[in-house]
């Protein structure tokens, strides 16, 4: 069985959910420090003049090594209204909005304490209307301690995993001897980002999978499958600037 672990993505790319595709089992990582720069907090849609930051505002005030799935969500501000206006205001002609777009407004309308809370709750709604459907487990509730390599062997074995399934990047980093005494092996998923027609102008990779979903709709899935890539060498456009976990 083919696992994949992954921070819970505020939203999540097209490539998280490549590799969803691509893997038997997944895992959110929410038991490791939430960095400083990543796309647990914030996302992108494509708006009429450009990308469109959606950033969640969280506590952090004497929380610096805080785990992801300690991280609170600071609900003085009014987030959640100016989150769906903005999705609302792009993409409300789009031609596949009004039938998904319950489903994610009604995610919009609760109030969210934890971050990885609200995250994992977008992520399985998102993999729904994306018919992925997949055995989701939490890091945190797997009683599987320890750090990179190891934790990242310990979980696949914990679900009775056979194949960890990294990103790309995991060729730059990941400590084979970790899998190898467990028995596991490791495969490596590559993507190029697939186009598809977008409301706005010219086509910009490395938007949240919502921009897909309004956009395209029941072709999504295989616009998604399309960007899989055979082969040992990772594709430049997978290096992508935003930074790419597990």
């Amino acid at each position: 069985m083919k696992v994949a672990i992954h921070q819970p993505e505020h939203l999540g790319y097209l490539g998280f959910y490549n590799k969803m595709m691509n893997a038997d089992a997944w895992i959110f990582l929410d038991n490791v420090q939430l960095a400083k720069r990543d796309f647990v907090r914030r996302n992108r849609i494509r708006g009429q003049h450009g990308p469109i930051w959606l950033s969640v505002p969280i506590i952090t005030k004497g929380r610096y090594h805080q785990q992801i799935k300690d991280v609170e969500i600071n609900n003085s501000q009014d987030w959640r209204k100016s989150h769906w206006k903005s999705i609302e205001l792009e993409y409300r002609r789009t031609p596949f909005f009004e039938e998904n777009a319950a489903a994610l407004s009604a995610i919009y309308q609760q109030e969210w304490e934890y971050i990885a809370d609200l995250n994992i709750r977008l992520v399985e709604t998102i993999a729904r209307l994306l018919n992925i459907n997949r055995p989701m487990y939490r890091a945190s509730e797997l009683g599987v301690e320890g750090k990179s390599s190891q934790l990242l062997a310990d979980l696949t074995h914990a679900v009775n995993g056979t194949v960890y399934l990294s990103g790309p990047m995991g060729r730059d980093y990941l400590e084979s001897g970790f899998f190898d005494e467990r028995g596991l092996a490791v495969e490596f998923n590559d993507f190029n980002h697939p186009t598809y027609p977008q409301k706005h102008g010219e086509f910009m990779p490395y938007m949240a999978a919502i921009d897909l979903l309004f956009n395209c709709g029941p072709e999504s899935q295989s616009i998604i499958a399309g960007g899989s890539v055979n082969g040992n060498k990772p594709p430049v456009a997978n290096r992508r600037l935003r930074q790419e976990t597990r």
